[in-house]
């Protein structure tokens, strides 16, 4: 892969929080050591179960987070390293698409106003150029003019949500990190607004970080998959190798656990207690609930390799 194909490298990247609790701390691992690449115009589906660290990851690479420890790096550039304008200009090429877009947006501005913020604070275009990019934008995001002066309260789910879209894309970024931005509405809902950022993906020629716990979505969505388990990346393939030949015991368990997939044989189930990221362990984080494990899975901690091409794991079995 050409440099000029490499948008985003993540390095090493940690985020810990301390807990006070009975006179005593405690560190929690909410992402750990985590690398991994994001190609230009790919979308990148990043998977795990609640508290695996795939949201604190988002926000990390969204610029939302400080990390701990680690860099990330976008276009060549280290972020740590930039100057306050330069973080401020780096705004404008990534862009965060929230769950809740209701929460997310101030309900005291109409449509056309949570849309053209970000414009006005990036100190864009005159009032009759911002107005026509968020008509442009309205019109891609499938909302027609009459729902320009309608507030948040008065939109269904969907309509919300093309709104939260809308905003992010007004700056034009390169870069838009999407939340579990369907998992808040209906089935029927969330298929329009899938088609809707496959569109507008071509449209724009954006790359998207795709963060779910749902399966079929992110398979629908992504072209490569990075598998998440308490706070580190086990697992990255692309979608074919994910789903087809899934190499981690915790990536087989979780792709044998999809209602619509064809498996072979029985599913591959995970027993025994779930760890926390705040506990410590010398071994592998799955340990304690993998069919598979060997002695050397409890001393010494798997790193991610390359099993095959453009497949990596994070695994003693291979």
């Amino acid at each position: 892969m050409s440099t000029q194909d490499l948008l985003v490298k993540v390095e090493n990247i940690k985020k810990t929080y301390t807990q006070g609790r009975l006179y005593k701390t405690k560190e929690l691992h909410a992402v750990s050591n985590v690398s991994l690449t994001l190609r230009r115009g790919e979308t990148l589906g990043l998977v795990g179960e609640s508290g695996s660290g795939k949201s604190t990851l988002g926000q990390l690479i969204g610029q939302l987070l400080e990390p701990t420890e680690g860099d990330l790096i976008f276009e060549g550039q280290v972020i740590g390293g930039m100057t306050i304008q330069q973080k401020r200009l780096l705004k404008k090429d990534i862009q965060y698409v929230f769950q809740d877009a209701f929460s997310a947006l101030n309900p005291q501005h109409k449509v056309s106003k949570l849309i053209e913020d970000p414009l006005i604070i990036q100190k864009i275009g005159t009032l009759a150029e911002r107005k026509a990019r968020v008509n442009e934008m309205m019109n891609d995001i499938g909302l027609d003019e009459s729902y320009r002066d309608a507030y948040i309260h008065e939109l269904s789910g969907g309509q919300r949500q093309r709104v939260g879209i809308a905003r992010s894309l007004i700056l034009k970024p390169k870069l838009l990190i999407l939340d579990e931005p369907v998992s808040a509405l209906d089935v029927s809902v969330q298929s329009q607004i899938l088609n809707l950022l496959k569109s507008l993906q071509q449209k724009y020629q954006l790359t998207y970080l795709f963060i779910s716990h749902d399966l079929n979505v992110v398979h629908y969505m992504s072209d490569r998959i990075a598998v998440m388990y308490l706070g580190e990346i086990i697992e990255i393939a692309n979608v074919h190798h994910v789903y087809e030949t899934p190499l981690h015991p915790y990536t087989r368990a979780l792709v044998s656990a999809i209602p619509t997939y064809k498996r072979q044989g029985e599913p591959l189930l995970l027993e025994g207690e779930i760890s926390s990221a705040a506990d410590e362990w010398s071994g592998c984080p799955l340990y304690s609930r993998c069919p598979f494990a060997k002695e050397i899975c409890k001393q010494k901690e798997p790193i991610l390799e390359e099993f095959s091409i453009d497949q990596y794991v994070s695994c003693h079995l291979y």
